[in-house]
């Protein structure tokens, strides 16, 4: 049985493809795609979620605000 949203990865692919993207490093005319994967607490795979991103401070650090 599938669970309630736990945790998620930030991927480089969508529908739980490619690879987990731990860090990256962009130049101001670089852009990236990253998809928000969902999971529930056994790890099942629950979909890509829709997420808010944002940059912090000046060093440009992305994370989600929320899912």
């Amino acid at each position: 049985m599938i669970g309630q949203l736990n945790s998620l990865v930030i991927r480089n692919a969508s529908d739980n493809g490619g690879s987990e993207v731990l860090s990256s490093s962009l130049t101001a005319d670089d852009s990236i795609v990253l998809y928000a994967a969902g999971y529930d607490a056994d790890g099942n795979y629950l979909g890509d979620q829709t997420v808010d991103w944002s940059l912090s401070d000046n060093l440009g650090v992305l994370s989600e605000l929320n899912g």
